[in-house]
């Protein structure tokens, strides 16, 4: 890569993991349109989990930034590779 970061602040959207989803989920008529806009977010949620990846294994650091009740923390793609390093995290309240 061209460029080698010390530091990567990566603030993906939340909008399809917040916690109001889980409201909106049990209607089924948004249940269908939070589901396809989920899926196509999960691509860009691997893309995270991979500059992550790559920070960690260069011993450089990351910042990720959602809400703390988001469901994107829940996703294989993230809790895996946050679970095997040693990550800090830290509650903020920012939206």
């Amino acid at each position: 890569y061209r460029h080698q970061p010390d530091v990567v602040c990566i603030a993906f959207p939340c909008d399809p993991w917040c916690s109001w989803q889980r409201i909106n989920m049990t209607h089924a008529d948004r249940a269908a349109r939070i589901q396809a806009t989920r899926k196509a977010h999960r691509r860009l949620i691997k893309f995270v989990a991979d500059v992550v990846a790559w920070q960690i294994a260069r011993g450089c650091s990351f910042l990720l930034e959602n809400p703390v009740a988001s469901e994107a923390w829940q996703l294989p793609e993230l809790k895996s590779i946050l679970s095997k390093f040693f990550v800090w995290s830290s509650d903020m309240w920012l939206c």
